[in-house]
């Protein structure tokens, strides 16, 4: 990929409610020799042989926390120097609003 962003943010509205929300942007992104559309959906995966998964656009909100990775690769196979079950995540942002009680 030439770039790859994440960001997330969560608003307190005028009314007291929360507002969250995500964004990413991906610039020529290559997974498996496969391009991968800027406006992919969140959570695609996609499976690469002798490695593991790839899950583009990993995103989990609620009223009042968001969080984004751009890139979330799970090894599921031995070698790379890492542990089956490894993680390695790029573009992680994330965002909370904590509301008094």
């Amino acid at each position: 990929a030439d770039a790859l962003t994440g960001s997330a943010s969560v608003k307190e509205l005028p009314d007291g409610s929360t507002r969250a929300s995500t964004s990413t942007s991906l610039v020529n992104l290559v997974i498996a020799g496969r391009s991968v559309p800027a406006d992919v959906s969140p959570n695609t995966v996609i499976r690469v042989a002798r490695l593991g998964k790839v899950t583009i656009r990993s995103e989990a909100r609620s009223a009042n926390q968001a969080l984004v990775k751009v890139l979330d690769i799970v090894i599921t196979t031995k070698g790379y120097g890492l542990p089956v079950g490894a993680e390695v995540q790029v573009g992680v942002a994330a965002a909370w609003v904590v509301t008094p009680h």
